[in-house]
């Protein structure tokens, strides 16, 4: 978990600003937190939770717009699927890359 909460701590705090650095996030989350469900340590509803908290908040809030518009009958008290939020997220950043002036 002390691993899990560094990643989520320094990628929200240094932000995403391209699917490069959005795709090294999401294999860093995607390993560290299926070991911790495969120990029983973590559920598959947290693990969905804690990865939008990787996002920094201007980042988060395109990726819910997204996924507002993909599934309009979610309920706001649920959390998106882990699968929906990787999807919407790769979406938002398509097009960006390494040295984009603009940040998400």
């Amino acid at each position: 978990m002390a691993n899990l909460d560094q990643l989520l701590g320094s990628t929200s705090h240094m932000g995403i600003m391209n699917l490069e650095e959005y795709a090294e996030y999401y294999h860093k989350f995607f390993t560290i937190t299926q070991l911790l469900i495969g120990k029983l340590q973590l559920s598959e509803s947290e693990q969905s939770h804690l990865f939008q908290q990787g996002f920094q908040p201007s980042l988060w809030t395109k990726i819910e717009r997204r996924l507002e518009v993909k599934i309009p009958d979610h309920y706001p008290g649920d959390p998106y699927k882990f699968e929906d939020i990787k999807e919407a997220a790769t979406h938002v950043l398509r097009g960006t890359r390494i040295g984009s002036e603009e940040p998400c």
